[in-house]
């Protein structure tokens, strides 16, 4: 399992252990007894319940997790030893088994930017020559879960005058004014750059098209 995180564990986590349980007899549990105290930072919990020596879970009905409480950011393993109770048999193994649970250390994967589609900024060059194209990263995405902060550029320097509003949120506004027919049809590029708390970061590009309402054609 990995630092930090919760995993479900069921009864063939107990009877098909590394090294395998030794003793065939028990192999079909009615009832498993957990033997050891929490440990290495990572605790049992059945419906609800914090396990440790001497409490036993009931396998019909067992609802069982193991919990990382994410401490320890190396590499670790947590064991439990535990006996079991067979059906219709009243005692409970002499064989230990042994629950091994390996955590992997932490890593910090680079967040996923996503700029969106493609956007198209419409403006009238006979009236104020002023639009706008709304711009979000909201579909950008950290596998860590980290909080995500988020910068947007334009590439280049031909662009026309155009600015950003909001260039440091999720949500962006690409801002043109004074816009003439000359700059009907172009393209403007634009970079997103999204970082985690940890400052592994992403970058996506989005392209924002001109479009002059008037439509006017060069002549021949």
């Amino acid at each position: 399992m990995v630092h930090g995180t919760t995993r479900v564990l069921n009864e063939s986590d107990f009877t098909n252990t590394v090294p395998p349980y030794a003793d065939p007899e028990f192999d079909q549990p009615q009832s498993i007894k957990i033997e050891t105290e929490p440990n290495n930072g990572v605790i049992l919990i059945n419906n609800g319940q914090l396990l440790g020596v001497g409490d036993v879970i009931d396998v019909e009905t067992m609802n069982l997790t193991a919990t990382d409480n994410g401490s320890n950011t190396d590499a670790h393993i947590a064991e439990y030893e535990f006996t079991v109770q067979s059906y219709n048999f009243p005692e409970y193994s002499t064989v230990k088994g042994k629950l091994i649970l390996n955590i992997y250390e932490e890593v910090n994967y680079p967040p996923n930017a996503q700029a969106g589609a493609d956007k198209t900024l419409l403006y009238d060059s006979e009236g104020t020559g002023n639009g706008n194209a709304y711009l979000s990263g909201s579909g950008s995405t950290d596998p860590n879960q980290q909080t995500l902060t988020y910068q947007w550029y334009i590439i280049g320097n031909n662009h026309w005058g155009i600015t950003l509003l909001n260039d440091d949120t999720v949500n962006c506004t690409a801002q043109g004014q004074n816009l003439d027919f000359i700059a009907d049809g172009s393209e403007i590029q634009l970079k997103l750059r999204v970082t985690d708390t940890e400052g592994a970061f992403d970058e996506d590009t989005v392209k924002i098209t001109l479009n002059d309402i008037n439509g006017f054609e060069e002549p021949n």
